[in-house]
């Protein structure tokens, strides 16, 4: 079951932000390990000072290195579902509830199987969003409401407010 927990915590978790998971003291005990590594118990106040400085640069780079991923990973996610959305989706069904449209959206993911996403279209604020998530979870607008918004022949994508 750990090993498939890619699978099972991002559907559980989905209308959580992930943060909210993480307590405080985790924070601290997180932090107190990772300076751990750095320090000697029988080490001097300038030994500590140098190990706490390198502990420090060291999470520099690693922030550094992740933003530069994050930075060319996002626009390429975010292709991705654009590429995708008129590949997998297909509209097949429509309702309207006041200035709000639910239009549901099949979606021929992986292996033919289908599934039913809703997405509601707000014709007067332009906000979407679709029972998948994604935009809330990830920052990223899923293929699904690029596809409603393509069909409705919007040329810009109307901005969205992320909701933690």
């Amino acid at each position: 079951m750990y090993g498939k927990r890619h699978k099972w915590i991002p559907a559980y978790f989905r209308d959580l932000p992930l943060g909210c998971h993480l307590k405080t003291t985790q924070r601290s005990e997180s932090q107190n390990s990772y300076f751990k590594r750095f320090d000697s118990i029988d080490g001097t106040l300038v030994e500590f000072w140098l190990c706490f400085h390198s502990a420090m640069e060291q999470q520099r780079y690693n922030h550094r290195f992740l933003d530069a991923a994050s930075d060319s990973t996002l626009p390429q996610e975010f292709q991705e579902q654009v590429q995708m959305a008129p590949c997998s989706c297909a509209v097949r069904g429509f309702s309207e509830q006041g200035n709000m449209h639910i239009i549901n959206v099949e979606d021929a993911y992986r292996k033919h199987r289908i599934f039913q996403n809703a997405v509601a279209h707000n014709n007067e604020s332009k906000e979407t969003t679709c029972t998948c998530k994604m935009f809330e979870r990830k920052g990223i607008l899923c293929k699904h409401i690029i596809w409603i918004i393509s069909g409705k022949g919007l040329q810009s994508i109307p901005e969205q407010r992320h909701r933690n």
